[in-house]
């Protein structure tokens, strides 16, 4: 009885006593996803608006409706389409000051020191005030 009791004392020991740390895992690769390329944003008050139609130029997806695109080209032509086989429309647009908006579009108010894009539709005239482009 005594050699059982001593013998379960040491396996109890061996169990309790200080335990060796597992074998090192390789860690596998995490899957190589590209991070988004964050261009910071200008602040669109800042910028002339002679230099808006090369930061703005080239095709918009709205992020409402991916059937809905706008072109916009830097010699001053905005395009809308919509992917239903719609035909698209082409307008004039440019890019002015709040102070040259207010000049122009009476009975509006606008932000003197903001830019703004005019778009000519063939309905009336539309005013955008450019908060940052990025």
């Amino acid at each position: 009885m005594r050699v059982l009791l001593a013998a379960v004392s040491v396996v109890a020991l061996v169990a309790c006593g200080e335990q060796k740390p597992a074998p090192a895992v390789e860690a596998m690769p995490a899957a190589e996803v590209a991070a988004p390329v964050e261009t910071p944003a200008i602040d669109a008050a800042l910028i002339a608006p002679s230099a808006v139609a090369d930061l703005i130029a080239g095709t918009w997806r709205s992020i409402d409706d991916e059937k809905s695109t706008i072109t916009v080209t830097a010699d001053g032509k905005w395009t809308d389409a919509y992917g239903d086989g719609v035909q698209p429309e082409t307008f004039p647009w440019r890019a002015l000051t709040g102070a040259d908006a207010n000049g122009v579009a009476k009975g509006e108010q606008f932000t003197p020191e903001h830019t703004y894009l005019e778009v000519k539709r063939s309905e009336a005239t539309y005013y955008y005030e450019l908060d940052d482009l990025s």
